[in-house]
Order: structure tokens, then sequence, then C-alpha cells
């Protein structure tokens, strides 16, 4: 293993993890994807933390962006000198990942979506943020009640939406995962009070986006794979899927928005298998 990192074109420094040799796999959010490393038997897999995450540079909001992201995946690839690679990006990572290989097909190999970003935005986002807000109210009500009457956004206030939304986007299994290998919270930039500002601002960069003829620019081979419990789930699947007539799509029963802690029995064997095609 070798550890290193990567300076930006801004100067912003991002932690790189790079495991084993063979066909490349590139995954950002190294502080919480620690189980993926075992696709490095076989293949060389590189984890990075983003700009502000985990041991990455502590950033301020406003050198956040989803353009800022895509950018620091190619400076990522550049710098270990990778022509092509496999992407896998989990949660918001997996529209960076897809929107990668929408602008720069010829460097992607395989494209893994694990309950990314919608391929649009507009009335589909705010369906999922309707969805999320109804769960929530049932599992803190008083929480919720406490956000709508105009309560001071303190750190404590933040700990406890990051516990209850935990708990809304996942399925049988709750946190904490008793799988769960990675453990994002022994680092600073990883406390709930300085990722959300940052998750914030990174969605209000994409604006009202709509993905769905500029996908057909991708070549690669693509897996979407989603927990059954998380968020509309078979509606965003089925939405890459039409934009993308290629691609495969799994769905998990019974798992939520962290399948490679609620379930990786069921979940590392699925991209191991897609990862080893010829």
């Amino acid at each position: 293993m070798t550890e290193l990192m990567v300076r930006t074109a801004d100067g912003v420094e991002l932690y790189v993890r790079d495991l084993g040799e063979g066909e490349a796999v590139v995954i950002p959010l190294a502080c919480w994807c620690e189980e993926f490393e075992a696709l490095a038997a076989g293949r060389r897999v590189a984890l990075y933390d983003p700009r502000g995450r985990g041991r990455s540079s502590t950033v301020a909001p406003a050198q956040v962006s989803f353009e800022n992201d895509i950018a620091d995946l190619d400076a990522v690839r550049e710098a270990l000198g990778l022509e092509r690679m496999s992407v896998i990006g989990w949660s918001y990572f997996g529209g960076v990942a897809a929107r990668y290989a929408m602008l720069h097909p010829e460097r992607v190999r395989r494209l893994v979506w694990v309950g990314g970003t919608p391929v649009r935005g507009g009335e589909f986002m705010k369906a999922v943020q309707a969805e999320v807000t109804a769960r929530l109210r049932q599992t803190d009500g008083a929480l919720m009640e406490q956000i709508a009457s105009g309560a001071p956004v303190t750190p404590d206030l933040i700990r406890r939406y990051w516990e209850a939304f935990s708990k809304v986007r996942s399925g049988d299994v709750k946190p904490p995962w008793p799988l769960q290998r990675s453990r994002p919270a022994q680092h600073p930039n990883e406390r709930p009070e300085r990722i959300f500002p940052l998750v914030t601002r990174a969605m209000q960069t994409l604006g009202d986006w709509d993905w769905r003829e500029e996908a057909g620019r991708i070549t690669a081979a693509v897996l979407l794979i989603d927990g059954g419990a998380d968020i509309l789930p078979e509606q965003a699947m089925a939405e890459w899927a039409a934009a993308l007539p290629n691609s495969e799509t799994v769905l998990l029963e019974g798992v939520g928005h962290f399948p490679a802690y609620e379930a990786p029995e069921r979940f590392f064997p699925i991209l191991e298998a897609f990862l080893s095609r010829g």
C-alpha cells in the first residue's frame, strides 16, 4: 500500500491510498470506503478523500463544487499515471463518477453507480426530499419540529439530524453496523457540522441538472446497484437504465443506502463479478 497527497490546480491536497496491482479501480471517499479495499486482490485499487473530507485538506464551502469534484477525480487519475480506469461512485459521488464518464468516456473502462445521484434533478429531487422528510418525522418528530421552529443550527442539532438521517436511509440493519470497518468519525473533517455545509454547497452547484441525453456519451460498462430500502431506488435506477440501455441493475432487498456496511456479504460478490469480466 502507498499513501500520497495529490495537489490540485487550486492548491488543495487530496489524500490517496493506492493498493494492489493490475487493472485500476478508483473510488472517491476513502474514509468511508475502507471495505472496498477487498477488491484489491488481483487489481489495483486507489481510494481518495475528496476536498474537505477525510484526510484531505480542510476547505471552506466556497471551495467545493460539483465541477471541482470532477476535476479532482481527474487530478487523482493523472497523478497515478492512469490512461483508463474503472470508477466506483457511492451516494453523491455516484453522480461525480457518472458525469466524469460522460465528459471523459475514453478514460473510463467500467462505471459502478451505488445509490448515487439521480440522472436528473427537478421534480425527482423534490420527491426524494419529501420522502426523506416523511421518514425523518416518523423517526424523530421532535427533532424535525425543532428544526422547523427555526432553532439555532448547533453542532449538537446537526449530529442529531445525522444520526436520524443514517437510520432512515438504512434497511433492515440499522447503525451502528456490526460489520462496518470504516471509521470516518476519527477524522475531524468528517464531523457532521463540517460535512453538511460541504454537501449542501456541492448539491447547490449542481443546479437543476438533467443528464438523460448526455448519458449516452458513456461508453463504459455500467453497473447500477442500490438497496431496496433506500429513497426511491427503483425509480432512480430505472431512469438511469433508460438513459443507459446497456447497463445492468441490481436491487438489494432489505438494504438501504449503505450496502457496504449493511450487507457486505451480498454487495461485494456482485462488484467482484462485474469488475472481473473480460
